[in-house]
């Protein structure tokens, strides 16, 4: 049995500005594993809502009777601090995460031990000119580095531009470059192990039509090139918006990596792998809205992924690959269907009851070289199903409206 809670302290002031204080607590009483993560929010702005700073710091513990009888304890710290308003925005960002911080007992982090240093610039343009409605680019550089020991990581450089025009389609054009040799300390898996990469460069774009209408079109791309890997990738969704209660959508998405290089296993020695990596993603969104205070919503999503190796290498303690013999098939051939149904109910202001129904069919195989079609039937006709069903209830309690009650 397992017990979560949240609690939520919130309070505004002043036009934008605001303070809170969360705890999340999660308790397995089989292990008597308890983890424990504290923090607080804030924005403060001046008068006239220009300049401001705001941030984030919170701390987080587990106490584990089974495994450790020593508390394990981190922390985490973003701060940002700028120019908020007007045509030009600027600011400067800085975050720690600590080697023992996470909060995955409830939410996602990706990673910890890291320290993020960030510059970010940005010119809009408002008012509407005789060619667009709204134009904007910006300007963003970031350094990153391990938190214990203090090792250099990372430096990334990007600009982009976003133009929305008179007919409401938005465009979006990117140029992002790392032009170091990057310093991987977790793709190997073992602590302190670095990886070295070469640097990097690619450009992407995006597109938006008008939402407004009935069909809408939204897409993107992107060209990746470096001496470890060229990549292409590209996405595109028709949007259908029948009326005002139903409306459907389909997403295509494909990515193909060539020449990537990335861990495989361990056997003694750390191996690496040379791979073209294909990944295709077909999803399907439709939603009905019965009333202002219900809807309907069905995904269905089908997630196909190849690898297929080239050549292997031992990553030395330099952190370069070195030629290896791997005899070892390590190809993969993954497939993913997925499909939910949720139902959701405002029941009372800021209150909801939420139905969800998730079915999951997942196939790993060595099979390789086989079309998309055939890995489609093989995986929905041939793999057994996980079904979740799941009841959600929140209920929005009003501080004011207690306060008023007499008891």
């Amino acid at each position: 049995m397992t017990n979560y809670n949240v609690i939520v302290l919130d309070k505004s002031f002043g036009k934008n500005s605001y303070l809170n204080f969360t705890n999340t607590n999660v308790f397995k009483h089989e292990t008597e594993n308890i983890k424990n993560v504290f923090g607080t929010g804030f924005k403060f702005l001046d008068k006239k809502n220009i300049y401001g700073i705001n941030g984030k710091i919170a701390f987080s513990s587990e106490n584990d009777t089974v495994k450790s009888t020593e508390n394990k304890s981190g922390f985490f710290t973003n701060l940002n601090i700028g120019k908020h308003y007007g045509n030009l925005y600027y600011n400067y960002n800085f975050e720690i995460i600590d080697d023992n911080y996470t909060h995955n007992a409830m939410g996602f982090l990706f990673k910890n031990n890291q320290i993020y240093n960030s510059f970010y610039i940005k010119y809009n343009i408002f008012e509407p000119t005789k060619y667009f409605l709204n134009y904007s680019i910006d300007f963003n550089f970031r350094n990153e580095s391990l938190y214990k020991p203090r090792r250099f990581t990372k430096t990334a450089i990007s600009i982009s531009s976003n133009i929305k025009f008179h007919n409401h389609l938005t465009l979006n054009f990117n140029i992002n470059t790392e032009p170091q040799e990057m310093r991987d300390y977790f793709e190997a898996r073992e602590d302190g192990v670095v990886f070295k990469k070469p640097a990097r460069h690619w450009i992407s774009s995006w597109f938006s039509s008008d939402y407004r209408k009935i069909f809408a079109l939204d897409g993107y791309w992107g060209i990746l090139n470096s001496n470890f890997k060229n990549s292409f990738w590209f996405g595109l969704t028709p949007i259908c918006r029948v009326n005002d209660k139903f409306s459907f959508r389909h997403s295509f998405a494909f990515d193909n990596d060539k020449g990537e290089r990335g861990y495989v296993t361990n056997d003694d020695n750390i191996i690496f792998g040379k791979r073209d990596i294909k990944a295709i993603i077909n999803t399907f969104n439709t939603t009905f809205v019965f009333n202002n205070k219900s809807f309907l919503s069905i995904k269905l999503r089908y997630y196909w992924k190849e690898v297929i190796h080239e050549k292997f290498y031992i990553l030395n303690k330099n952190g370069y690959l070195d030629d290896y013999l791997h005899s070892e098939n390590e190809d993969m051939n993954v497939n993913i269907y997925n499909f939910d149904l949720s139902y959701s109910w405002n029941f009372a202001a800021g209150s909801f009851i939420t139905l969800v129904w998730k079915q999951e069919i997942f196939n790993d195989i060595n099979d390789k070289n086989k079309d998309i079609i055939y890995n489609f039937k093989n995986t929905i006709l041939d793999e057994s199903q996980s079904n979740f069903l799941s009841i959600k209830i929140s209920y929005y309690l009003n501080y004011n409206s207690i306060k008023k009650l007499k008891f």
